[in-house]
């Protein structure tokens, strides 16, 4: 077809002064070469696009006549812009490139043009829009920054709990490129604190602030432009600010172009406009520095001492997301507990005489089970945990449920128990005691409750389970699985009554999800003496006791920061040497106040330290811990958990997780520090963050690689780089390719450990050591995978 009727179509309905039309097809008169460039660029356009919704349409009639419009366009292209041998030439540079670079038979074109480097998997390479309910956004801007030459972020407003995820690529990246950040003085919305946040973090970032009074309007623009190249690039463009409301609360809509906006249909594309439009306005604005931040908090404080501001109360909802008031108005089940009642009253109308529920930690168990013997029609009930802390703490939730006072009620080396109480909170050593046993009824309580159910093998527990004779009992907890192979499912007559694991119960908003980065650990762990199944403690301490490494600790905890309020770190430490270590060097060194908190230490100053720490006008923000925070301590305001040692198996790490995963009306998400080392077992981290365990992760995984990015709970962000992505990768190894003696050594002294019993060495370890074939004949079954 000519091109004549081809610059026809392109004007028609467009130009209707110069075209006259004549039956099917349209004449026009001559048209300058500008015009016609950008009606044939427009027609072009139209036609691949069309193609495009063809090619969705999978329909094969309509895809060849849109690839004959196409045809009919770029003939048109052909025969304007170049000669007549332009075809043959064509064909020629289409051979070499296929020589070259592959091609669409090849299935290669795709995946090889135009990429000179390896990506974080999840790349986005078409538009799309950018929900905020996702790691879309996040993973879209850290792709960007892997494979451009320049970046321009625009953000009124910014806070620091939007840049965790970012903060690693975005650092190196302004290192090595031009990053330039423009932020607003709007509203004085913009904390001095997070100012100085990022010009701390993002040292070789080039930052701006626009300013009202200089260009007389505010600046409310949100765009995040990456330049590839030769004026080319990508752009998210929408409503999301760069704070962590932007990025993960509100609802934003952001539109994400890595292609059409580099289309010049004007004298400029969208994307040399955009760029062009960044680059006035951070000319008109002014450089954040110490001088600029000093003066701007000036008129920061003044703004908020005239705002009034309502602070609201968290104590209303407690850590498992009920709604409670002290006046112990009516508690309802949240939709968790509601499900899991309903499975227990099947159960029971069934004939069932005992249940187990699985539930992650912080979803609210204790709570379940007063409410379940609420709604049970049950007289008196039983509790039994291992722990006097969490005995106060059940207390507290039954009264709250109930309505009722439950004094004396505790039974344990610390209360005095009333006898003739119809209820009982005991601690399993207390109650196991014979004098106290025995001055129970076999058949006294028709409702037994234990918590930390898969503490419930043990001889102490066994003994309670087989003396008492409950119309139903009910077991609680968030790891059943253990190292010793022994089935606690059996204990309650394999009968699940509810399950929910933690990567479900942050997808369904019950925990936060967890901002993860793995932090180098200084340590050789290699030469650390290892005792078969714990390191040497003494060296331990004094290797982890180190100037360096509480530098590391300082450094990330002021660079990862919470989503409100003041930095609340758990950090879990090796042994008492270390806690106090750590605190002090944290607390002089450094004037971060932090606190160590022991088995040495009484319960009320335990309950001391942690009033101060969850108290946002405190000074304390970190408590050191040994061992007591693992179970039943409920501590919702925590923003920080750091594993600042070792942790050698999968439940007690899933608990330590647990203790900062639970909500508060102001917590977003939860930041995790965890120290990686070449230690034992480096794998357990990557198998909680994806809600395995090792025995099923040993069991149906031998040979598959872990894949975190794509098995985390929604929101949730794990950033460890690939030096400690091996170290991850070599744990793992070394479990799968050890021979069979290898691995039942692993197995034998992870049993020995689960069992918390004395660790030195007995005749097992001997025949182990010469004479495994033993093993192999009475555990070689475990060895099957």
């Amino acid at each position: 077809m000519s091109t004549k009727r081809i610059i026809a179509k392109l004007v028609r309905n467009k130009i209707p002064d110069i075209i006259k039309q004549t039956g099917d097809i349209v004449y026009c008169q001559e048209l300058d070469n500008e015009q016609y460039k950008k009606e044939i660029k427009a027609k072009l356009l139209e036609e691949i696009t069309e193609l495009f919704q063809a090619l969705d349409e999978n329909k094969n009639t309509n895809i060849l006549e849109e690839i004959a419009d196409v045809y009919e366009v770029l003939e048109a292209i052909i025969s304007t812009y170049s000669s007549d041998s332009s075809q043959e030439n064509i064909a020629k540079i289409k051979a070499e490139k296929q020589i070259a670079k592959g091609s669409f038979s090849k299935k290669t074109f795709l995946k090889s043009v135009n990429k000179d480097i390896d990506i974080e998997e999840g790349i986005y390479s078409s538009a799309f829009l950018v929900p905020v309910d996702s790691q879309k956004l996040i993973m879209t801007i850290r792709n960007e920054l892997y494979r451009c030459k320049s970046a321009y972020f625009a953000s009124p407003f910014y806070s620091p709990g939007s840049i965790n995820a970012l903060l690693d690529v975005v650092d190196s990246f302004s290192k090595e490129k031009e990053l330039k950040l423009l932020f607003s003085d709007m509203a004085l919305f913009n904390s001095p604190n997070n100012f100085k946040h990022i010009i701390k973090h993002l040292p070789k970032a080039e930052i701006k602030v626009c300013e009202k009074d200089l260009l007389e309007k505010n600046f409310h623009a949100k765009a995040y432009i990456f330049e590839h190249g030769d004026n080319r690039g990508s752009v998210i463009i929408g409503s999301s600010n760069f704070t962590e409301y932007g990025f993960y609360k509100n609802i934003e809509w952001n539109y994400y172009s890595p292609y059409e906006i580099n289309l010049a249909f004007e004298k400029h594309s969208p994307f040399a406009r955009l760029k062009n439009d960044f680059l006035e306005y951070w000319d008109k604005s002014t450089s954040l520095t110490a001088n600029f931040i000093e003066k701007y908090e000036e008129k920061y404080n003044l703004r908020r001492q005239k705002d009034i501001y309502h602070i609201p109360d968290n104590n209303i909802f407690d850590s498992a997301g009920n709604y409670y008031r002290t006046d112990y108005q009516d508690i309802q089940p949240n939709a968790v507990q509601e499900e899991a009642i309903q499975e227990l009253n099947t159960l029971r109308e069934n004939g069932a005489e005992k249940a187990l529920v699985v539930a992650a930690t912080g979803t609210g168990k204790t709570y379940l089970s007063a409410l379940d013997f609420r709604e049970s029609g049950f007289s008196n009930f039983l509790f039994i945990a291992h722990r006097h802390q969490i005995l106060e703490q059940a207390k507290e939730s039954f009264e709250k449920v109930l309505k009722i006072s439950l004094n004396n009620s505790i039974l344990s080396s610390q209360s005095n128990y009333d006898f003739n109480n119809t209820h009982c909170f005991a601690m399993v050593q207390s109650l196991s005691n014979d004098h106290n046993l025995q001055r129970f009824d076999k058949n006294q309580f028709d409702y037994i409750i234990i918590d930390e159910f898969h503490h419930s093998a043990g001889s102490t527990y066994k003994k309670i389970l087989d003396y008492f004779k409950p119309k139903f009992l009910l077991g609680l907890t968030a790891t059943p699985e253990r190292m010793d192979n022994i089935d606690i499912y059996k204990l309650c007559d394999d009968n699940i009554a509810y399950e929910i694991r933690l990567p479900e119960a942050i997808d369904r908003d019950f925990l936060v999800p967890f901002q993860y980065f793995a932090i180098k650990d200084p340590v050789d762990y290699d030469k650390i003496k290892w005792n078969g199944n714990h390191y040497d403690e003494k060296e331990l301490e004094k290797k982890l006791s180190d100037d360096t490494r509480t530098a590391i600790l300082y450094n990330n905890l002021t660079k990862y920061l919470p989503s409100y309020g003041k930095i609340k770190a758990l950090i879990f430490c090796s042994n008492i040497g270390h806690a106090k270590y750590t605190a002090d060097v944290l607390t002089n060194k450094y004037d971060f106040e932090a606190a160590s908190i022991t088995g040495l230490d009484s319960a009320s100053e335990r309950q001391k330290a942690i009033n101060r720490f969850r108290d946002e006008n405190d000074s304390l923000k970190a408590i050191c811990a040994v061992d007591v925070f693992n179970e039943g301590v409920d501590i919702p305001e925590i923003t920080h958990v750091v594993m600042l040692r070792p942790t050698l198996s999968v439940s007690r790490y899933t608990q330590q997780l647990g203790r900062g995963l639970r909500k508060t009306s102001d917590k977003d998400y939860l930041t995790v520090l965890d120290f990686i080392g070449n230690y034992k077992k480096a794998y357990v981290a990557p198998l909680v963050l994806t809600g395995l365990t090792s025995v099923e992760y040993i069991k149906q995984h031998p040979s598959k690689k872990l894949n975190l990015e794509n098995n985390l709970p929604s929101k949730c962000l794990v950033n460890a780089d690939i030096e400690l992505k091996k170290i991850w990768s070599e744990s793992f190894r070394q479990i799968f390719s050890a021979n069979k003696e290898e691995r039942l050594k692993i197995l034998y002294f992870d049993i020995r450990n689960s069992l918390n019993e004395d660790k030195s060495p007995c005749l097992m370890d001997f025949y182990h050591v010469t004479n495994p074939n033993i093993f192999i004949k009475y555990f070689g079954s475990w060895l099957s995978c």
